[in-house]
C-alpha cells in the first residue's frame, strides 16, 4: 500500500559506545564512557547520558574527568529521571571520545529498564546528531575480596629516579 516499507529502515548505533564501573555495590568508583562519533558538535553541545536510576551519580566538580573533552564542561544531573548533561564549553570534535564520572552501584540494579544506558549527542540547538541507545551495563558483583600487593620499588638513590609499582 501507499506509504508503506515492508523492510523498514535500518538505524545505525554510535561506534564504540561503552560504559564501565566497578559493580562493586555500595562502593564509590569511577564510571567511565567512551564512544566514537563522526559529528562536529558546536560549542554549548551536550552530551547526555541516562543511566539506571538505583546508581547514584555524581559529577559536579571533581566527581567529572573530562579525559578527552576539553574545555569548561558543566554537569547538570537529574537522578530522578535516570540523566545527566555535559554542556561543553568548546566544540567537539569528531572521533574517539572519553570522560568519567563518580559512580555507587547499588546492591542490585533492579530498574524497569535494566542495566542499559544511553548515550546521546546533542548540537546546541538540541538536535540529536549521534547516539548509542541499547550501552549494556557492568554486572554488579557479590562476594569480591580486594586485597593490595605489596609496594615494590626499583630503588632509593638521592637525586635518581624511582620505578614504583602498585597493584590491586
Amino acid at each position: 500500500g501507499w506509504g508503506e516499507d515492508p523492510t523498514g529502515i535500518s538505524i545505525r548505533q554510535m561506534a564504540g559506545a561503552a560504559v564501565v564501573f566497578s559493580g562493586i555495590p555500595q562502593i564509590s568508583t569511577q564510571l567511565s564512557v567512551t564512544f566514537f562519533t563522526g559529528e562536529k558538535v558546536s560549542a554549548g553541545g551536550k552530551i547526555r547520558v541516562f543511566y539506571p536510576r538505583s546508581v547514584v551519580i555524581m559529577c559536579d566538580g571533581d566527581f567529572l574527568r573530562k579525559v578527552a573533552l576539553e574545555g569548561d564542561i558543566t554537569c547538570n544531573n537529574q537522578p530522578r529521571q535516570g540523566l545527566f548533561d555535559l554542556v561543553m564549553a568548546r566544540p567537539m570534535p569528531p572521533g574517539q571520545q572519553a570522560f568519567t564520572v563518580t559512580a555507587t552501584p547499588p546492591d542490585a540494579i533492579d530498574d524497569a529498564g535494566g542495566n542499559i544506558f544511553r548515550v546521546l549527542v546533542y548540537t546546541p540547538e538540541s538536535k540529536v546528531v549521534d547516539a548509542a541507545m541499547d550501552v549494556k551495563g557492568n554486572k554488579v558483583q557479590h562476594g569480591i575480596t580486594v586485597k593490595a600487593l605489596e609496594l615494590i620499588w626499583s630503588a632509593s638513590q638521592p637525586g635518581r629516579p624511582t620505578l614504583v609499582n602498585v597493584g590491586f
